[in-house]
């Protein structure tokens, strides 16, 4: 046998990958010619149309609008996921109730008696998805307390407490340390103290007309925002509510101690006190209701079922309210068909993918992520999700794109997501200007976050803010036509460079 030469070996090889290279980019030339304006236009002049009536969670055009998505799919071989295109999820409705009461109650050997709390002026409480009836011991912290939390609370307990945090300049933050340690260490109430004009401006009625863009009448404007959802949680556990009281309601609890009136040398800064002799008392009635939602949801089988690649967008908008209708064109019928694009350039590009690919129209998104949250807690333990990709708002431009063809990509930290996308804007010739935003995804407004608790890598394709966000204006002649469908080929390309190249 004759030797053969490392350079003949080394020849053959790089034959084979330019080989292999050149069929992996005749399957995504063929995959984007899948995705045209023609096609584009029509789905999105009927998902975005009255006859949908605004895509609200759980009303009849989310599920006109569902099924025509889901013809949609079947038309490109779309198959049903875990068996069923229709994922069901009952998100609860809440509303609060009239007869709400609130007290201060003291009792010692000098007085008796019961301070009554006018909702709106003595305190308020954005009650979130519970009834409350509470009868609570008293905490004093300071809000710019900075050291232990331990330590500083190690005098009192906080289980089943209210908390009264003085020394807030502006307003609450849930998000704070401060607030996340009570809200772990489960205290039933957490209070801010604020001046009563701070509390005034929140809800409090005013004999007038009432007149928006939307809207002029002698009642209050009906809305969606103004529907209060939930989902049931997976665990219980104890809430923790929030909330404002006034600093008139404040004097009144620290008048029973050594720490009124509150200054610079209170020992409340070093220590968190709790009041004897004194209780705070909250009865809130919240009415209950299940309302039957679905997300839509599909797969392309890869040749490894194992892996797969999660592709969303939420179809729900904000419905009609006093003789208008939200079409939301492009928040976010435009995600949708971006999605779809996708499934169509997928379907049509003569190659079967290499992992699962999953398409999911969420409902719910206008309310909390609910429809992406349900589905992120039905993933199976057992597979491995490589990548979510989530459009929302891709079709539109916003006062700072001049070009009108900027698109933001909302991603997570991978620096080789990046390389892929700037090599597929510049080697297919796409007219995008990519900007970045590097985050985790934890705390975001839209439906990749669920994902990103579960350190699923995502990625979160969005053109940014304009004049009739959330508004009924924003309507399908409005659309950016180069843009949507541009975008759309580059979540076609990034899907199959990720499944290509990996990450």
């Amino acid at each position: 046998m004759k030797k053969i030469s490392n350079y003949y070996v080394l020849g053959i090889v790089c034959l084979l990958l330019s080989s292999y290279s050149l069929k992996s980019q005749e399957f995504i030339e063929k995959g984007l010619s899948a995705i045209n304006e023609r096609t584009t236009k029509a789905q999105l002049e009927f998902l975005a149309s009255d006859w949908t009536e605004g895509r609200e969670m759980g009303q009849k055009g989310a599920y006109i609008a569902s099924d025509y998505i889901l013809s949609i799919m079947k038309s490109y071989g779309v198959e049903a996921y875990k068996g069923n295109y229709f994922q069901y999820f009952s998100p609860i409705q809440y509303t609060r109730q009239d007869g709400e009461t609130c007290s201060i109650s003291v009792f010692n050997s000098n007085s008796n008696y019961e301070y009554n709390l006018v909702k709106n002026t003595d305190y308020y409480i954005d009650v979130t998805n519970n009834s409350i009836k509470l009868n609570s011991e008293i905490v004093i912290a300071y809000d710019k307390f900075k050291g232990n939390y331990d330590n500083y609370f190690k005098s009192v307990g906080l289980k089943g407490k209210t908390v009264v945090v003085l020394g807030v300049e502006e307003k609450e933050n849930k998000s704070s340390l401060l607030s996340t340690y009570l809200k772990k260490h489960q205290a039933a109430l957490v209070l801010h103290v604020v001046d009563s004009k701070k509390i005034e401006q929140k809800q409090t009625i005013l004999p007038k007309r009432y007149k928006s863009k939307t809207y002029e009448g002698d009642k209050p404007e009906q809305s969606y925002i103004n529907k209060k959802f939930y989902l049931q949680p997976e665990t219980f556990e104890l809430p923790t509510e929030f909330g404002f009281i006034s600093k008139k309601s404040a004097d009144l609890i620290l008048k029973q101690s050594a720490l009124f009136p509150f200054n610079s040398n209170s020992k409340i800064k070093r220590q968190a006190q709790k009041i004897k002799n004194v209780k705070f008392k909250l009865d809130v009635k919240l009415s209950k209701k299940a309302i039957k939602c679905r997300n839509i949801t599909g797969i392309i089988k890869g040749e490894d079922s194992s892996h797969a690649i999660i592709v969303g967008a939420h179809y729900d908008h904000y419905g009609k309210y006093n003789g208008y209708i939200w079409n939301g064109a492009d928040d976010n019928a435009s995600g949708v068909i971006g999605m779809l694009n996708i499934a169509k350039a997928i379907s049509e590009s003569g190659k079967k993918p290499k992992y699962d690919i999953i398409f999911v129209a969420f409902s719910g998104e206008e309310k909390g992520l609910l429809g992406s949250t349900a589905f992120a807690r039905s993933l199976d333990d057992k597979q491995k999700y490589v990548y979510m990709l989530n459009l929302d708002m891709i079709s539109r431009d916003s006062k700072k794109d001049k070009d009108k063809n900027a698109c933001m990509m909302i991603m997570c930290k991978n620096e080789k997501l990046k390389s892929y996308l700037e090599n597929s804007v510049k080697e297919y010739e796409l007219n995008i200007s990519l900007k970045y935003w590097m985050t985790d995804g934890l705390k975001g407004g839209s439906d990749h976050s669920p994902f990103a608790r579960k350190s699923i890598p995502f990625n979160f394709f969005w053109a940014g803010f304009h004049d009739d966000y959330h508004r009924p204006s924003d309507e399908v002649s409005k659309t950016n036509w180069e843009k949507l469908v541009n975008v759309s080929k580059l979540g076609y390309i990034h899907i199959m460079k990720i499944m290509d190249q990996g990450l």
